[in-house]
């Protein structure tokens, strides 16, 4: 399988992602390669993408790659959504691959603050 988008015209550094819809954390199987700088890394990471994703999650079906531009800045989670008990919440977290892990801060619209981490 061959990463389909043409990292030559986004420019390099590129990141490749595995694709699939049965995978919710791509990092957690070995699905995400960074920084890589030429067309020949991107081929070899596709591979090494793939092998990790099958070794770690061998029923995922993979729908293919996604080629992304590199780009310098913070990675963040946002969400929202409105709770029972604490009424409207908005989530921020740092790095996809850390929002499952890290503490997370979870604001109500009224001000509270609350930290929430692994065992909540």
């Amino acid at each position: 399988m061959k990463p389909r988008a043409r990292p030559k015209r986004i420019g390099f550094p590129v990141a490749l992602k595995i694709r699939s819809r049965d995978i919710l954390h791509k990092t957690e199987v070995g699905g995400v390669a960074l920084d890589l700088q030429n067309r020949h890394a991107v081929q070899a990471a596709a591979e090494a993408l793939t092998a990790s994703v099958r070794a770690a999650q061998p029923s995922a079906r993979i729908e293919g790659f996604l080629v992304q531009e590199m780009v310098d800045g913070v990675e963040t989670i946002v969400g929202a959504r409105s709770d029972p008990f604490y009424g409207p919440l908005l989530l921020i977290g740092s790095a996809a691959c850390w929002s499952s892990s890290s503490t997370t801060q979870l604001t109500s619209a009224s001000g509270q603050l609350r930290g929430r981490g692994h065992d909540d």
